[in-house]
């Protein structure tokens, strides 16, 4: 939120001299960039823009706070220019600080900085742009040229400030690459390295989710950032007490346990590495017990891969929640069929027959019911 404490929302607050004369603004953007379904009054670029405009004349300072999963590129993009524009049309010196996290999209507008300034304890994230896509291959196509052209802004952004060759930068997006401070700044994406705060935590559990596979350093600093779900302000009106419940029945079954809230769910996956867990946990509701036993059975079946030595069917079958008899079958079939392609004893030599080839994954796919879900992560 970009003023957690106002309402109703405000992306900035003017901080005035003794002769009544601001010379600051400090301008906040502590949530998703641009409207999404997560939040229809995110930081959109056109909002940003009108209040930049409605600074007074007197301000010669902005001072641009962050701590965002990122977003929109294409507000995010628009926001940074806004920013630039008032360094060369108004002479106004723009102080970036990352407060916290500087992910995605967010990581683009910090670029507009004259000087970045990050804490100590924050982080900084960029990786290629990705959508969702369906449609026939021209429209395919389009999407594809659209990305590219998105990513090709992004690294002209973050060449504002890093010195690294184009290709180098391209290299660190494909990559999806997590940053500290001190590598960040080693970088060049930011200049100067400050003392942090405990950072309260800000962002919605999907909002967070959609950042993907976090890496294991960072892990417990991203899932300190979800906020648990909105409490409902109270009425001013005394609520009604509660009525007295009438004794259970001897026979009564015991109650059912209560759902395990999503921000929980969050914390609970990325820790267990299994970010991509998160969002079909959440949208399902589970309880404890149901999300401690998802948990050890993805555990198990990323074992059974690692000892196998196929681990790229590990992601597959846990997305799946395929049975861990299922698993080590499979698993079993495979190694055999994998070790005869090896050596073939059967086959006498320069018998001029093609080499036995073993497609895993079509087995894989053969066997494994129901299919993994797939889809772009981030």
């Amino acid at each position: 939120m970009p003023m957690p404490s106002a309402s109703p929302r405000h992306w900035y607050r003017v901080a005035a001299l003794a002769d009544g004369q601001p010379t600051t603004a400090d301008l906040y953007i502590f949530d998703v960039i641009g409207k999404s379904f997560w939040d229809e009054e995110a930081v959109s670029a056109t909002k940003f823009l009108a209040d930049v405009q409605a600074l007074p004349a007197s301000v010669t300072t902005i001072r641009l706070h962050i701590a965002s999963p990122g977003g929109n590129p294409f507000d995010a993009v628009a926001i940074a220019n806004t920013l630039r524009n008032e360094v060369r049309s108004n002479a106004r010196r723009i102080e970036v600080s990352i407060d916290g996290l500087a992910a995605s999209a967010a990581s683009i507008i910090a670029m507009a900085g004259d000087v970045v300034r990050m804490a100590d304890n924050g982080l900084f994230m960029i990786h290629e742009s990705w959508a969702w896509a369906m449609g026939n291959k021209r429209e395919a196509r389009h999407i594809a040229e659209m990305l590219e052209s998105i990513d090709r802004s992004a690294i002209a952004t973050y060449r504002w400030h890093s010195a690294l060759p184009e290709d180098e930068i391209a290299a660190l997006m494909e990559a999806v690459t997590w940053m500290d401070a001190e590598t960040a700044k080693a970088k060049g994406f930011i200049d100067e390295v400050v003392p942090g705060v405990a950072v309260a935590a800000r962002f919605r559990p999907d909002a967070v989710a959609m950042l993907g596979a976090v890496p294991d350093a960072y892990r417990e600093r991203v899932a300190a950032l979800v906020k648990a779900e909105d409490t409902p302000p109270a009425d001013d009106a005394d609520p009604e007490p509660a009525p007295t419940p009438a004794p259970a029945p001897e026979t009564e079954s015991p109650p059912a346990e209560d759902p395990v809230a999503p921000a929980a769910v969050i914390r609970a996956c990325l820790a267990a590495g299994f970010p991509a867990l998160a969002e079909p946990l959440v949208a399902t509701t589970v309880t404890q017990a149901q999300l401690d036993a998802r948990l050890t059975r993805a555990r198990e079946t990323a074992a059974l891969c690692k000892a196998a030595k196929l681990d790229t069917l590990a992601a597959g079958y846990v997305q799946a929640d395929v049975p861990i008899a299922t698993v080590q079958a499979q698993l079993t079939e495979l190694r055999a069929r994998l070790a005869g392609a090896e050596i073939d004893p059967s086959l006498a030599p320069d018998t001029g027959r093609a080499p036995v080839r073993i497609d895993a994954a079509a087995i894989y796919a053969r066997h494994n019911s129901p299919q993994p879900v797939g889809g772009p992560t981030r």
